[in-house]
């Protein structure tokens, strides 16, 4: 069952391969990436469950200027990045794929 992450503060230099380079090791199926006024958004659809805490403890070890606001996909605030992302990009994955 895929799993997503989303995460706020994104730095600007990241990119799709630098995050999948940071989470080699975790199945990542999908990256999607969102600017908004308040920043950049990524979401990251893993897998599994397994890949998403693994991917999660490693994105949570990273030594960045500002530090990466991670939410579950499951929270409800995840719930409601995913319809953002959704909204934003056109581009549905996971639960979020049939929301209007």
């Amino acid at each position: 069952m895929p799993s997503e992450l989303f995460l706020l503060n994104v730095p600007d230099g990241f990119s799709e391969s630098r995050i999948r380079e940071l989470l080699d090791g975790c199945h990542v199926t999908t990256v999607a990436f969102v600017r908004t006024r308040h920043g950049i958004l990524a979401s990251i659809e893993t897998a599994s469950e397994e890949d998403a805490v693994k991917a999660e403890t490693i994105l949570d070890t990273l030594a960045l200027p500002v530090p990466l606001g991670i939410v579950r996909g499951d929270s409800r605030i995840g719930q409601k990045l995913g319809e953002i992302v959704l909204h934003l990009t056109g581009v549905g994955s996971g639960p979020h794929s049939g929301v209007a």
